[in-house]
């Protein structure tokens, strides 16, 4: 169960993570050498790992999923993976507290956009990871420059998160993931307890499989057209699968899916022509490990045309899963106003560096 909540963080193949630099009030900077370390940190996760993302800058905020900022006060941080789409669009997702310009900044900014990817800190690994030293622990992270009071700390260094955050991977001490940790603050295991851990200041190898592993290549998954009201056998060896919706009246339609895999819906408003804003992602349902199936209902206007990304986190050995649109009817709700069928609120999860 642990490893398909997990699920939720990652962003679905295909996506456009669209940023904002922050230049004004508390988050601004125009230090245009701090811009351009994070922007070859960007470029170097996307030619390592091909994945099947892209960053692109766009002048909206209002607009943007990732919003960064450079508050000299605030220390490095980012929001985990779809987290980011929770943030208010008057606040950043990520922060950077230090000058990138040297190999730790740069290593620093390499590690936000991880998280920002969906990763999380190698150290909370559960298998095979380190026992701490808890009150040295507490202590060293409490004084400067960390200033981090217990459940700060907790949190970010002491908490095992569940196995399935490291999508079947045991804990890699390379990980651009990892923190620097001096040998006192190390109960076990050895080496690690006599020598600490170094500071990753590149993406491990390790790194790369993993967003491999996770976002693939575009000839991963397949895109075709779903007609109306016509049910859609889901490929049980495709972990994701994309589909083009043109509704005919404007109204209310419902996106569904049957059978016993467990699955999410994302579904998004293309806008061919602005490729500063390439498709706005508008409603999305999961159904994991919950005895329901996932479900969207959104006012549909047309002539728009709507992308659906439907992955499959779970398939069943026996039976098949099918996905549909069908009217629902006329409403008088304005564009874009779906809900979907979440029987629980998940919180924000908020990684300091």
């Amino acid at each position: 169960m642990a490893g398909l909540r997990a699920e939720e963080f990652v962003w679905p193949k295909g996506e456009v993570l669209t940023y904002v630099f922050l230049k004004d009030g508390k988050w601004g900077t125009s230090d245009k050498e701090q811009m351009k370390q994070v922007e070859k940190a960007m470029n170097e996760w996307k030619t390592r790992t091909g994945m099947d993302l892209d960053f692109q800058p766009i002048g909206d905020q209002e607009d943007s999923l990732l919003r960064i900022g450079f508050c000299r006060t605030d220390g490095s941080w980012s929001y985990v993976g779809t987290e980011n789409r929770k943030v208010s669009k008057s606040m950043p997702t990520m922060n950077f507290g230090w000058d990138l310009t040297t190999r730790s900044g740069y290593g620093t900014a390499l590690h936000e956009l991880g998280h920002a990817l969906g990763l999380f800190h190698a150290h909370q690994n559960p298998r095979g990871g380190i026992k701490w030293n808890e009150a040295a622990v507490y202590e060293d992270l409490g004084n400067p420059p960390n200033n981090w009071d217990k459940e700060t700390t907790y949190n970010n260094i002491i908490h095992k998160n569940p196995p399935g955050y490291y999508y079947g991977d045991d804990w890699n001490p390379k990980s651009i993931m990892e923190y620097a940790f001096d040998p006192t603050l190390i109960s076990a295991p050895s080496p690690y307890d006599e020598c600490g851990i170094d500071e990753p200041l590149q993406l491990d190898q390790g790194d790369i499989e993993v967003i491999k592993k996770l976002y693939g290549d575009k000839a991963s998954h397949a895109t075709s057209t779903l007609h109306h009201d016509r049910w859609v056998r889901l490929d049980a060896d495709l972990r994701q699968q994309d589909f083009v919706l043109e509704p005919g009246p404007s109204g209310l339609y419902t996106i569904e899916t049957s059978g016993n895999a467990d699955t999410h819906l994302d579904l998004y408003v293309q806008f061919p022509g602005l490729p500063h804003k390439p498709q706005l992602h508008v409603a999305r349902d999961e159904d994991t490990g919950e005895s329901r199936n996932a479900r969207i209902t959104i006012n549909m206007l047309r002539p728009l045309t709507y992308l659906l990304k439907v992955r499959s986190v779970w398939q069943a050995c026996s039976g098949e899963s099918t996905v549909r649109f069908r009217w629902a009817g006329a409403t008088k709700e304005g564009p874009g106003r779906g809900r979907g069928h979440r029987g629980t609120h998940r919180p924000y999860h908020y990684f300091p560096f």
